[in-house]
């Protein structure tokens, strides 16, 4: 039986010669040197940031913002100031 696949998504922005990459799922942030190299860099940092093979990671959608960088990490920043709550069906109280 295969590994089962962790499919993530990522955001990315051109920063001068860098592509900015953002997954939000994971809340981790890299780069990669071209457009290019996108899909590859962020499969390698979602496997290391999982502390999984490269090949258990799907990059499923990407999506090509035309916003500052400054503006994605930015939402980066935000993300880790309110991390997502855990929430029990029946109590209804965060976790």
């Amino acid at each position: 039986m295969g590994a089962r696949l962790r499919n993530v998504t990522v955001l990315t922005t051109r920063d001068g010669r860098w592509w900015l990459i953002y997954i939000p799922e994971l809340g981790c942030i890299s780069a990669a040197r071209s457009r290019a190299e996108v899909r590859a860099s962020a499969r390698d940092l979602a496997a290391v940031w999982l502390n999984v093979p490269a090949n258990t990671i799907n990059v499923g959608r990407i999506r090509y913002l035309q916003v500052h960088a400054v503006l994605l990490v930015d939402r980066f920043r935000r993300d880790l100031a309110s991390p997502p709550r855990l929430q029990h069906p029946e109590i209804g109280a965060g976790l």
